[in-house]
């Protein structure tokens, strides 16, 4: 369950007392079906979460603020930034990783790629 708007950091009026700091929390998430309980800080990213979590790098941080769409996941059937997402408030969430692609064939410099285009994970949805 998403708890706030954590595509803003959680700074709404309802935000949880675990996603205002202060001391760990345990939550649960269940990445790609799988069930993990975490002990974590509350100001901690679910995409620095995930990765801890699943020792795995194919969610990745692709630009300062998330706009890239690099970091992209699928929580509870919507797409959400996981860098900009406190993993507290996304206790007991169902959250999906999309399948890594393999890496596109090298670009000219400048060219717009695909994993910082903002498509990666966002076009997985429809699928």
């Amino acid at each position: 369950m998403i708890k706030d708007d954590q595509n803003h950091g959680g700074h709404g009026d309802s935000r949880s007392a675990a996603a205002q700091g202060g001391t760990a929390v345990t939550i649960q998430l269940r990445i790609n079906g799988v069930r993990h309980t975490v002990r974590i800080e509350p100001h901690v990213s679910l995409l620095d979460t995930i990765r801890e979590v699943t020792g795995t790098s194919g969610t990745v941080p692709g630009c300062p603020d998330g706009r890239c769409g690099a970091c992209t996941v699928i929580a509870e059937g919507r797409p959400i930034t996981a860098c900009r997402t406190r993993a507290a408030l996304m206790d007991d969430a169902a959250v999906t990783i999309p399948a890594p692609r393999p890496e596109p064939a090298p670009r000219p410099w400048g060219a717009p790629h695909g994993r910082c285009a903002g498509r990666g994970a966002q076009s997985e949805v429809g699928r």
